[in-house]
């Protein structure tokens, strides 16, 4: 099973910091201002970002309930950050809350704090969820997502890509 087979286009996201913003107005509404992304992002940042990528997720059609998948991924992130270093998280969780295998990917260029084993701010997000059943495949993609994105130039390449187009291509040197 190849990644970018697996990744819908509607699932790429090169302008997250949208996103985010909306997801803030979500998060927090009674405490919404106008005020830079990056100080939103100093405080309730996971449960932002995460609710972010729960909505990038959710245009797939394959999210039962948006609300407590994140909750499962929240309470993922409290056993042990999924931001792996080099500026990548994976957020993933085996959840009754995926119909389908699902993963995404955003991109955020100034960079988040997300808890990273080597202190560096995740620019590159690949959420993954899938059912508990589709053990297989989860860990497949999972185990073949970090060996692919330990290469330097594959990173570099997914930060100078400027359409969902050349994310697909550059994931196609998976294969």
């Amino acid at each position: 099973m190849r990644i970018y087979r697996l990744l819908d286009p509607e699932l790429i996201e090169l302008d997250f910091d949208k996103i985010l913003m909306e997801a803030y107005k979500e998060v927090l509404p009674d405490h919404f201002e106008e005020i830079n992304i990056s100080e939103i992002l100093l405080k309730d940042r996971k449960e932002v970002i995460l609710w972010a990528l729960v909505k990038l997720m959710s245009r797939s059609g394959n999210v039962q309930n948006m609300s407590k998948l994140l909750k499962d991924l929240i309470f993922r992130e409290k056993k042990a950050s999924t931001a792996i270093g080099t500026n990548i998280a994976i957020p993933h969780i085996r959840t009754m809350q995926a119909k389908d295998f699902i993963i995404g990917f955003a991109r955020y260029e100034p960079g988040i704090d997300f808890d990273a084993i080597d202190q560096e701010p995740v620019k590159l997000f690949f959420p993954m969820v899938a059912p508990p059943y589709e053990d297989k495949i989860y860990l497949k993609i999972l185990k073949k997502l970090m060996d692919f994105l330990k290469f330097e130039y594959i990173r570099n390449d997914l930060m100078q890509a400027e359409t969902v187009g050349e994310v697909i291509k550059i994931l196609r040197l998976e294969e």
